[in-house]
């Protein structure tokens, strides 16, 4: 269910005709997660994570697994938890879920953002001090 639900929140990043490097490198990054997949869960009150397909790229796959215990696990117990209370009717569970699922993709899109924008930083640094 948590793969499924981080899966619907991916978005893409359409590449722009006139990309500079920063965007292009975003674009890619973007592309990349959406090849990733991951299990999560919380055993004695530690959330954990791990990749099941992976991107080729480790500082890539933790992008997805700490999306995933940041936005999806925290949430899990409200996401359960309503389509529980819908029970079996489907136009129920999509209303009840509605919400939990604006809220999630609002927190998967923010947190993607930053944590690539940080990648991006580190890369960046790195190439820097090799270039010095």
């Amino acid at each position: 269910m948590m793969t499924i639900a981080l899966l619907l929140v991916q978005t893409a990043l359409p590449p722009s005709p006139l990309v500079a490097p920063a965007e292009d490198d975003i674009v890619v990054i973007g592309n990349k997660l959406k090849v990733w997949n991951g299990k999560g869960g919380v055993t004695f009150g530690i959330r954990r994570c791990r990749t099941t397909k992976s991107t080729g790229d480790k500082e890539i796959d933790n992008i997805g697994c700490r999306v995933m215990i940041d936005c999806l696990l925290p949430m899990k117990p409200r996401i359960i938890g309503a389509a529980k209370a819908a029970g079996r009717d489907a136009e129920k569970r999509k209303a009840a879920q509605a919400p939990l699922n604006a809220e999630l993709t609002a927190c998967v899109n923010a947190r993607r953002a930053a944590l690539i924008n940080e990648l991006l930083d580190r890369r960046a640094a790195k190439r820097s001090e090799a270039g010095s």
